[in-house]
């Protein structure tokens, strides 16, 4: 009994120098890291912002990079660059993932939002909005995306409309507004190909493609899959190109070729499980738990359905296939009476109805009466300015015809008057002539008989109107 308690007290003492080495090591661990940083903030200071800015480019260490540009900061307040700051700000946004994102990126606003330029604070709405809906958060995400939209009007920044038409495209989508999603994405397209900005022409392709794929426009889809596997080859961008092809996949399980489907859908699964890519592999996965259910197999259905919660619970994704998957193993788990099951995924689907509504609602008023109200009002002036511009074209138009009627009128009646007055010139003179008048100037009755004759005629073709008339060739039998 005693040997037992010695063992027990021996092995609480091993316990305890165990603990006591992992704390050891964990505090070591602590004052070297702190003894590292200090030397390495200590050899910054002496450096200048430029030559901070080249470090930090040629680094390829996340905390690296961050402890570098925090030093660029604090030698920027140091030297009162305002620009410098702010430089330091946004990359410092861009380099972290969390809560940091919106402390930077609001540290940008407050300075200078009172004089903005043609990139802060926009881009820094901006990234507070790509934070906000990678977290699914669309209720803050739609606020900052209108006033970035807001910005980008003030300043005319072509590049930020295009950003803010993509993303308020891709929030159309997600509430099944698939008309108004087409309508900016196809612009945001057309922009890319003039401007030959190919990273725009991708994200348009793959957005197009995601809603030919939704609305089963089978057609639509080939031809805009087949351009963006094509220039996802061309920028060697491996998710992208399996993200077209996911939606081929799909395409085949709407065309009820469902043995194919599951070929393909199999192969995406593979490809975006070795990239852990989770949020690509919530398509594969509730597609081919529903290709399973039609070919009768409810064991790798009810598989892939759990797949789908389990990318849920991971991404926190807003999507109706997460809906479907929940009814699914609710119906499953009723029928096997398995309560505790039911109960679970009743309570998910509570959560997760609860969450979509919010959000749903929360876009459809807002994106109609913050985003498209707007553009519908701008739509609706530069109608009614091309209108005014035209009615003005139209009047011009007319006065000018009016004063061109006017004076053809004037020069068709004083032509008529002349003719009027030398119509009657000639009655008055060949009244006075009579044949008596005729036989006293002793001329022969033929040459009288001629003359009268020719001047009949000139009566007749109105050749008195004829400006190269003159005595002489009057007199030449004109």
């Amino acid at each position: 009994m005693i040997f037992y308690l010695g063992n027990i007290n021996q092995n609480i003492l091993d316990m305890e120098i165990n603990s006591f080495k992992k704390y050891l090591i964990i505090l070591l661990s602590f004052f070297y890291s702190l003894i590292y940083n200090c030397q390495n903030v200590d050899s910054l200071k002496h450096k200048s912002t430029d030559d901070l800015f080249s470090l930090y480019e040629n680094t390829e260490k996340i905390e690296d990079k961050i402890l570098i540009i925090k030093t660029f900061v604090k030698k920027a307040k140091t030297n009162n660059s305002k620009d410098d700051i702010i430089t330091g700000y946004y990359v410092l946004a861009g380099l972290y993932n969390d809560i940091n994102v919106l402390k930077y990126s609001d540290s940008i606003i407050s300075l200078t939002s009172k004089n903005p330029s043609a990139y802060h604070p926009a881009y820094d709405y901006l990234t507070k909005a790509y934070f906000f809906q990678d977290r699914y958060d669309y209720v803050n995400a739609i606020d900052n995306y209108i006033i970035v939209n807001e910005y980008a009007k003030k300043t005319n920044n072509t590049e930020l409309i295009i950003l803010a038409n993509y993303s308020i495209g891709c929030l159309k989508r997600k509430i099944k507004e698939y008309n108004g999603a087409l309508k900016l994405l196809k612009e945001n397209l057309n922009y890319a190909l003039r401007e030959n900005n190919r990273t725009h022409k991708l994200l348009s392709l793959i957005e197009i493609s995601n809603i030919y794929t939704e609305t089963k426009n089978i057609d639509s889809l080939k031809i805009y899959s087949e351009q963006g596997k094509e220039l996802s080859l061309i920028l060697k961008d491996t998710i992208s190109y399996h993200h077209f092809l996911t939606n081929e996949a799909i395409s085949s399980y709407n065309e009820e070729d469902i043995q194919e489907a599951i070929i393909k859908l199999e192969k995406e699964k593979v490809f975006f499980e070795s990239k852990k890519e989770s949020k690509y592999l919530l398509y594969p996965y509730f597609y081919l738990a529903n290709a399973n259910i039609i070919i009768d197999d409810e064991k790798e259905a009810l598989k892939y359905f759990k797949k789908v919660d389990s990318i849920y619970q991971l991404e926190k994704s807003i999507s109706p296939f997460v809906k479907d998957a929940y009814s699914y193993l609710i119906d499953y788990y009723k029928k096997s009476g398995n309560l505790e099951n039911q109960l679970k995924y009743v309570n998910r689907l509570i959560t997760f109805d609860s969450i979509v509504n919010v959000n749903d609602l929360f876009l459809n008023k807002r994106i109609y009466k913050e985003y498209d109200i707007p553009k519908l009002n701008a739509e609706k002036k530069n109608i009614i300015a091309t209108m005014q511009i035209k009615e003005q074209k139209l009047f011009i138009v007319l006065i000018t015809l009016g004063i061109i009627l006017l004076s053809v009128s004037i020069i068709l009646s004083y032509q008529y008057k002349k003719r009027k007055f030398y119509k009657k010139k000639v009655e008055v003179i060949m009244s006075t002539k009579d044949i008596k008048d005729i036989k006293d100037i002793n001329i022969p009755k033929d040459i009288v008989g001629e003359i009268l004759l020719k001047l009949e005629e000139f009566e007749l073709n109105q050749k008195y109107l004829s400006k190269k008339i003159t005595l002489n060739s009057l007199a030449k039998g004109y």
